[in-house]
C-alpha cells in the first residue's frame, strides 16, 4: 500500500492558536448568531459554523467569560462552510485585549509565548488601515 503524499504550506498565522471550547456570540446586522469556538488567538478564532455567517461580513464577537465579564471583539468573517467558520480579529479595547490574553495564556501550552507574540505585529505594516473598505487604485 502506498503511502498518501501531503503537501504541507508553511505556517503563515503570526499567532498560536489554543484550542478551547466558548460559547461566543456573532453579532451581524442586528442578529444574534450563537456558535461555539473551535481554536482561538489574540487574532481571531474559528468556531462552529452557522447559516447566517457570510464571508466577508464585518461583525462583533462577544466572548462570556461570566456574566458580568466580556470580551467585545470587532472582526470580519473570513472563512463560512458547513464544517467551520472563521473570523479574523480587527479591533478591540484594552479591557477585552486582556480578557482575551488571559483566556489564551490559561489554554496555552506555552504561556509565556503569548506575550513574545507581541513583539512582533500580527499583519504587514504596510496592510491597509481601512480593512472594511477597498483602496482606490492610485491616480
Amino acid at each position: 500500500m502506498r503511502d498518501k503524499v501531503r503537501n504541507y504550506e508553511p505556517e503563515r498565522r503570526r499567532r498560536g492558536r489554543v484550542p478551547v471550547q466558548l460559547l461566543v456570540r456573532v453579532m451581524w446586522k442586528g442578529q444574534e448568531i450563537p456558535v461555539v469556538s473551535r481554536n482561538l488567538s489574540l487574532k481571531g478564532l474559528a468556531c462552529s459554523p452557522d447559516p447566517l455567517l457570510r464571508e466577508n461580513a464585518c461583525c462583533e464577537v462577544h466572548i462570556s467569560l461570566s456574566p458580568n465579564i466580556q470580551a467585545v471583539v470587532k472582526g470580519r468573517i473570513v472563512r463560512a462552510g458547513e464544517d467551520e467558520a472563521a473570523i479574523d480579529f480587527l479591533a478591540m479595547d484594552l479591557e477585552s485585549f486582556i480578557h482575551l490574553k488571559k483566556i489564551v495564556e490559561c489554554q496555552s501550552q506555552h504561556p509565556e509565548a503569548v506575550s513574545r507574540e507581541l513583539l512582533n505585529p500580527a499583519f504587514p505594516l504596510s496592510r491597509s488601515r481601512t480593512p472594511f473598505h477597498r483602496q482606490r487604485p492610485r491616480s
